[in-house]
């Protein structure tokens, strides 16, 4: 799956928006959490300029991704996730900042719309555990 993205937000880079839409540009900076009042404007900003100018003018650098594993590693998680979810078109990804952590989180997308969250990293069972147990708890 190769893909033109921007890298966001800009110095940082640690999003890759996808190109390929509108809707999946928004999409993708929807995975964009800013905490401080000056990411939340240019989180903003940059929704209004994909809206009006598209995708293409999205800040950043033009950049593509190549996922952290073997291509037949890659092609076997695309396939196993299109069997969950149905067939998609396009990915965001954010990718973690600190180098010490591996791993990745994927918005799939299909025609732009969002069909599925994935996270991604190598660890054992007791990590994944942990997360159900957390996502358990919030929804209880």
């Amino acid at each position: 799956m190769t893909e033109r993205y921007r890298a966001f937000p800009p110095g940082r880079g640690h999003l890759k928006i996808p190109v390929s839409s509108r809707r999946a540009a928004r999409a993708g900076l929807a995975m964009y959490a800013p905490c401080r009042p000056k990411g939340v404007l240019a989180r903003w900003v940059a929704w209004r300029v994909v809206g009006t100018l598209g995708a293409r003018a999205l800040p950043g650098r033009p950049t593509t991704w190549e996922p952290p594993m073997s291509e037949v590693a890659w092609s076997t998680l695309v396939s196993e996730w299109a069997d969950e979810v149905g067939r998609f078109d396009s990915v965001a990804v954010h990718e973690r900042l600190q180098a010490s952590r591996s791993g990745f989180a994927a918005l799939l997308l299909g025609r732009g719309d969002p069909l599925a969250f994935a996270k991604v990293r190598e660890a054992g069972r007791a990590s994944i555990e942990n997360e159900f147990r957390a996502l358990d708890a919030v929804a209880n």
